[in-house]
């Protein structure tokens, strides 16, 4: 299943808990097989704090 996952705070080098919750929904959600999209409206680039695994 295709799965698109939105966040429309600043999650860019942040390191609280929405961001956290963010990156685990999408790592449990990829381990579990299916194809994962995160959306930010973050107006910074760069990466984001927690992992975020892409298989």
């Amino acid at each position: 299943m295709n799965i698109m996952l939105t966040d429309f705070w600043n999650v860019v080098n942040s390191s609280g808990g929405a961001e956290k919750v963010l990156c685990r929904m999408a790592n449990e959600l990829v381990d579990r097989g299916h194809e994962v999209t995160v959306v930010c409206s973050d107006p910074k680039s760069g990466n984001l704090f927690f992992i975020y695994r892409i298989k």
